[in-house]
């Protein structure tokens, strides 16, 4: 299969290149943050292209000849989509309709939305949430993905365009980056390995459903696939896990406590968010099989490597003087 993976740079769509080179299909990655040397890639399975999404031109080159497109790219996380709402609908909701347009055009086959499982329903009336549950988001990040939700089931309504959509909870895991304004836990383990104090929004009572990056990917490529004739399913372990609860995991796991700073919390985040992944588990014969405990293990043994790494590499830098 040949694939387009849009945002196949950051932790979700590089992690799913990986997985997909692997299985033997050819990835063309359209990122604006290609890294170094990549442009033109040593292996034949892996085209990326340097380029912004909203643009169309770049677009229809990066389409021609696909079969699929994943579609990961985002320009807003939760935590400044509200501050930045016109920036949101025009990159993302906007970005995401020439999208369509141009998988129509190229005659893309099927399109896979990464949409967000932790913020399109707003507010639950009961846990686990369903897919058939009422979306009521409560920040301008789930009002977009729902957006673009509702524009794929347009466009399939009027175009015929495939397309499958992951309503995905709160990936983490190794190479998930400290600093994105998102991944909680990937912020926990980096200041905890540091010695630093861990920012907490809130009392920490608040609960999520943490998708280990592995089942999470393993979710998407199935969706590449599915045959059946649902075109909305959540993605996440189905387990709820309090902030208190990761800072108690971290101590448990680095035998020794972190120290923690709790600040007013904020009103785009619900008390708790976990989802129901029956469907799922029925349709795409799928479920998480990584605990969190042995998730956090492993994120927090792989950035304890990358920290060593990075002071030795500042060690052996040879000095101006």
């Amino acid at each position: 299969m040949r694939i387009l993976v849009l945002g196949g740079t950051g932790f979700i769509g590089g992690a799913f290149v990986e997985r997909a080179v692997a299985d033997g299909h050819f990835v063309r990655v359209l990122s604006r943050h290609v890294p170094a040397g990549e442009t033109k890639a040593a292996s034949t399975s892996i085209d990326y292209m340097s380029g912004d999404f909203c643009d169309m031109e770049i677009l229809e080159r990066a389409a021609t000849d696909m079969d699929l497109c994943l579609h990961a790219a985002s320009t807003t996380v939760p935590a400044t989509s509200n501050r930045f709402m016109e920036k949101d609908v025009a990159e993302n909701l906007i970005g995401s309709i020439r999208i369509l347009q141009t998988c129509l055009r190229s005659s893309v086959k099927r399109v896979v939305f990464i949409s967000s499982g932790g913020t399109v329903y707003g507010l639950p009336v009961k846990l686990p949430i369903m897919e058939s549950d009422a979306t009521e988001p409560i920040s301008a990040h789930g009002i977009v993905k729902l957006s673009i939700e509702k524009y794929l089931a347009l466009y399939g309504k009027l175009y015929g365009l495939d397309y499958r959509i992951a309503r995905l909870s709160n990936p983490y895991g190794p190479k998930q980056r400290a600093v994105s304004g998102q991944g909680v836990v990937a912020a926990f383990v980096e200041k905890a390995l540091k010695g630093e104090p861990l920012l907490v929004m809130g009392d920490g009572t608040i609960v999520r459903d943490f998708i280990y990056i592995d089942d999470a990917i393993e979710a998407l490529h199935r969706l590449c696939t599915y045959a059946g004739p649902y075109r909305i399913f959540n993605v996440g372990s189905g387990v709820g896990t309090s902030v208190n609860a990761i800072i108690a995991s971290i101590a448990a796991e680095m035998e020794s406590v972190p120290r923690a700073e709790y600040q007013e919390t904020r009103k785009f985040d619900v008390p708790s968010n976990i989802l129901s992944c029956d469907l799922a588990r029925r349709e795409l014969k799928w479920h998480a099989a990584t605990t969190f405990a042995a998730g956090l293990r492993a994120t927090i043994d792989a950035r304890r490597v990358e920290l060593v790494r990075k002071i030795t590499d500042v060690a052996a830098r040879p000095s101006d003087h």
